[in-house]
């Protein structure tokens, strides 16, 4: 058994501080075999993220998040490349996958850029911007981004269009399709169309499917103009929007005659949640929304380490049902960022990207998912 220096100089604190048998479980799990389904290593993982939901002091806080790499375990499905990775010396590289399902026909949009993550964490950049394009993976079609032309003229009276900025275009672009014969809503992270010079804002579009394009409606403002958070999911309609996910998950409508983000559900969550992020839309499941978050530890001079979590909330979005232990889509801490997710009987299925230069899914059946939860029995399928 292999027991990083970092955590041997702050185990003494551990014992000091009360969780012996959580230390004790930690370092045995270290030495599991590489799979959920070994209790050993399940126990542990679950053992470290109640602690993360205790009141630590922020040395042991942050021991157990930089070693959850170590202990942190990909899951098991059926892969899918959906274009192949391009060489280092390319101009483009597929990146993260959303789903879109629309009169009944299910559509991958690939999110396209300009750069990738290097081993070190740096950026490579092949232009003098960072730029983004959208593909429709079925058709090889292009999506195209106009503005409307109520939106062109308060963008020029309120100067709301940085086209010289370094980021340009939509990025990270989320579909909602709610109800039949309803416009196709999309939000996207935007530098290039923001309320506030320099800050990143959300863009509110319309996607027409038939035309494959993309009409700018308004930029819409956070609830915290100091701190906007950028990863914004839909869950049911525009009257139900995840924000924020700590100190509880933020749920807001959007007031479309304000342009802004109204926030009217607060549900308090576990101090693990501290670092979880907004990455997929929520999707109504037998009666309840899942969504997939990630956590993200930054290690200077390594690549960013992600990893993910999916948290299921009641079909009132109202509490938290349960959520799950971390998990990644590849062996490797690795850089991963997941857009896709949708759910049916035979199991869930991930849209991921590695480093913004793969273009993947992954499928996982049911009883892959459901070793994922610990303290909370998920409904038997």
């Amino acid at each position: 058994m292999v027991i990083s220096s970092e955590t041997q100089e702050k185990a003494p604190a551990y014992y000091e501080f009360g969780h012996n048998e959580e230390i004790n479980t930690i370092q045995a799990f270290l030495e599991a075999e590489e799979s959920y389904t070994n209790k050993r290593l399940k126990r542990g993982l679950a053992m470290a993220m109640q602690l993360l939901d205790k009141d630590l002091p922020w040395d042991l806080r942050d021991t157990i998040l930089k070693t959850l790499p170590s202990y942190t375990r990909k899951l098991k499905g059926q892969t899918k490349v959906l274009r192949e990775e391009k060489s280092t010396d390319a101009d483009w590289w597929f990146a993260t996958p959303g789903f879109l399902t629309s009169d009944g026909t299910d559509r991958t949009i690939i999110r396209v850029v300009n750069y990738y993550i290097d081993l070190d964490g740096s950026y490579y950049v092949s232009n003098d911007k960072i730029k983004t394009k959208m593909l429709v993976a079925e058709t090889n079609e292009w999506i195209s981004v106009t503005e409307s032309p109520a939106f062109a003229v308060v963008a020029a009276q309120e100067k709301l269009h940085y086209p010289d900025v370094y980021e340009t275009g939509l990025e990270d672009t989320r579909f909602l399709v709610h109800g039949k014969n309803a416009p196709i809503y999309t939000l996207s992270c935007s530098f290039e169309y923001t309320r506030m010079s320099g800050r990143i804002n959300q863009v509110l579009s319309i996607l027409d499917p038939k035309t494959w394009t993309m009409t700018i409606q308004d930029v819409i403002r956070g609830p915290n103009p100091e701190h906007h958070e950028k990863n914004w999911v839909f869950a049911d309609g525009l009257q139900n929007i995840v924000y924020g996910w700590y100190p509880s998950i933020q749920i807001g409508a959007i007031d479309l005659a304000a342009s802004e983000l109204v926030i009217h559900t607060s549900i308090k969550s576990p101090k693990s949640f501290s670092s979880m992020r907004g990455s997929t839309n929520g999707v109504l499941h037998e009666n309840e929304w899942w969504f997939v978050t990630h956590a993200m530890l930054d290690r200077p001079g390594q690549l960013r380490y992600y990893s993910h979590r999916i948290v299921v909330l009641d079909e009132h979005l109202k509490s938290i049902t349960r959520y799950s232990l971390p998990f990644t889509f590849e062996q490797d801490a690795d850089t991963e960022y997941c857009l896709g997710f949708k759910a049916d009987d035979a199991g869930v299925t991930f849209g991921y990207s590695v480093r913004d230069r793969t273009s993947r899914t992954l499928h996982v059946d049911w009883s892959e998912v459901l070793l994922l939860f610990d303290d909370k029995e998920p409904k038997q399928r």
